[in-house]
């Protein structure tokens, strides 16, 4: 049996006496380093140095192998052909009785694969997918940046916000093929105009922000206004027809009008909608006495207070299902905002303004007593065993009684712990890793559940993806989508996917939508699917009634 498994297993081995001489390996070293096992038997593991290493590096395997009988960790190693590849290696010291090493057994997988599809979905996470220009995320960066060298040199900072014109019309009765094309070629037009220091990035919907960085004059800021004026005036050939639209700036300078990311923003912004109510197709400094404006925000915030108070708050509830057994084994509780006038709120629209007025914990706090309430009337229907899957942000994490709340809500509404799973996003947890991986290891210790949603949109080490007490990773539905005739999604998936395993952690694949994504997502590993092939989101009757259909409970 120790044969089949030394010769079956996908990591690559390769076995050396006490003098470091190889003298077994199986076929997966092979195929992972293009050696024969002829070419390497007696030969030291060193003729794959990939020379990326010093000294010092090897040094410290070697102390730790001395002092605890192994290590692990990723080296840079050369491939026969003499391609340099990283690698995920662990090495363990064998000794006889007299406690003498005898040999060294080394086992890694080549982690290029994954790799490449940080390096990707870095790239995406930052960018926008239409237009490829940087994303909200990657313009704020960008933006700090330059603030730093703006204080460092004494020199101006100008953020232009734009919003085109009588856009959505154009989506309305042209479709979205149209509106997205606008864009595209809005998106081009906008970056011809700039310097090579300058951003111009894509927020979302219709609006754009440009950062001027080294602004010598804030005059110089109404020029480049007046020239994307100018270029997006002229009429855009899209499919055979010449459209027209324009488009409303607004223009905030750092220093003096704001000294910080989210205040230079947001004044660009109040700007822009001064500019639109002008009569469009035009640009607006900010002054004080925009300001006013935001006073909208404020009222924003009262009506929130007022939807957790008056109970206009609602948990709909997306099936989680067993791809082997097409069995439903949990549910993802989603947050929905019951307004009285707007209808159906998603969260998308209202929990960045929760997170910044400090709302999210009462709102979140509210949510785990809701999904645990439910959990408990479904075991009185009859419906046991479910796990409830519900998101926390960051600032849920990192309060100081999280793991107190959550004993006492599971307490109070009588569910088991391990029933409860807690979804943090992948780039919430890197944020402040030593904090959160502390926080996620008494969550674990009480026996909650920890999932990292969205995996594959941030930029975790696969050290620190170890290291991190988590039961499943859920692949976003970004990475299944077009999958698997998308192969550099597939590939992508189906490296996550073999990592998990590898660190003993469960797959949740989000997002499927057909039957082929389903059978792909079992053929890499995965255990649980959640998406349109399985249910929308539903309200708790509707979920109770698929049980019903589904799996034979008699609830009534």
């Amino acid at each position: 049996i120790h044969s089949t498994v030394f010769n079956s297993i996908m990591e690559g081995v390769a076995v050396t006496n006490a003098a470091g001489n190889i003298i077994s390996v199986n076929p997966a070293f092979t195929h992972i380093t293009g050696y024969l096992p002829e070419e390497v038997l007696g030969q030291n593991p060193r003729i794959m140095k990939s020379g990326r290493h010093d000294q010092e590096f090897y040094s410290k395997m070697w102390e730790s192998i001395a002092l605890h009988g192994s290590w692990s960790g990723e080296i840079w190693n050369r491939r026969k052909s003499g391609k340099i590849q990283p690698e995920w290696l662990n090495i363990t010291r064998v000794c006889n009785d007299a406690g003498e090493a005898t040999h060294y057994v080394a086992s890694f997988i080549d982690t290029s694969a994954i790799k490449a599809s940080q390096e990707q979905l870095h790239h995406l996470a930052h960018h926008d997918n239409l237009t490829g220009l940087p994303n909200r995320l990657l313009f704020k960066d960008r933006l700090e940046q330059s603030f730093k060298k703006a204080r460092r040199e004494h020199h101006r900072v100008a953020v232009l916000f734009l919003d085109l014109d009588d856009f959505k019309k154009v989506n309305d009765t042209l479709g979205h093929q149209v509106g997205d094309e606008m864009l595209k070629q809005a998106a081009k037009r906008i970056q011809c105009l700039l310097r090579e220091g300058d951003t111009v990035a894509r927020l979302g919907g219709d609006e754009f922000t440009i950062l001027i960085d080294r602004l010598e004059r804030a005059e110089d800021a109404s020029l480049v206004a007046n020239k994307v004026l100018a270029t997006l005036k002229q009429p855009f050939n899209i499919v055979g027809r010449e459209l027209y639209i324009g488009v409303s700036i607004g223009i905030a300078i750092f220093p003096q009008d704001g000294e910080n990311t989210e205040t230079l923003v947001r004044n660009a912004d109040v700007s822009m909608y001064r500019a639109k109510q002008m009569g469009k197709n035009h640009f607006q400094f900010y002054t004080e006495e925009l300001s006013r404006t935001a006073n909208q925000k404020i009222e924003q915030e009262g009506f929130l207070r007022k939807a957790l108070e008056k109970e206009q708050l609602r948990l709909f509830f997306q099936p989680q299902v067993s791809i082997a057994s097409g069995a439903v084994v949990g549910a993802e509780a989603l947050l929905r905002w019951q307004h009285p006038e707007k209808g159906l709120i998603y969260p998308c629209d209202f929990i960045p303004l929760a997170e910044e007025t400090g709302l999210i914990l009462s709102i979140g706090e509210w949510v785990l007593h809701s999904a645990c309430r439910q959990l408990r009337a479904w075991d009185e229907q009859g419906i046991t065993g479910l796990r409830m899957a519900v998101n926390i942000s960051s600032i849920q994490i990192l309060r100081a009684d999280l793991v107190k709340l959550v004993q006492t809500v599971l307490t109070r509404n009588g569910v088991e712990p391990h029933r409860l799973e807690l979804e943090i996003r992948e780039n919430f947890i890197m944020e402040r890793a030593d904090r959160h991986t502390e926080v996620i290891a008494q969550l674990k210790a009480i026996g909650v559940g920890i999932s990292i949603n969205d995996f594959g949109a941030g930029y975790s080490s696969i050290r620190s993806l170890q290291q991190m007490p988590v039961d499943r990773i859920k692949l976003g539905v970004a990475i299944f989508e077009g999958v698997p005739s998308n192969r550099s999604n597939s590939m992508i998936a189906g490296a996550i996917a073999s990592l998990g395993k590898n660190f003993g952690i469960q797959i949740v694949a989000e997002g499927i939508e057909t039957e082929a994504q389903r059978r792909f997502a079992s053929e890499i590993g995965c255990e649980t699917g959640q998406g349109f092939l399985y249910g929308e989101a539903l309200t708790s009757e509707e979920f109770t009634r698929i049980l019903d259909i589904t799996q034979g409970y008699n609830t009534g």
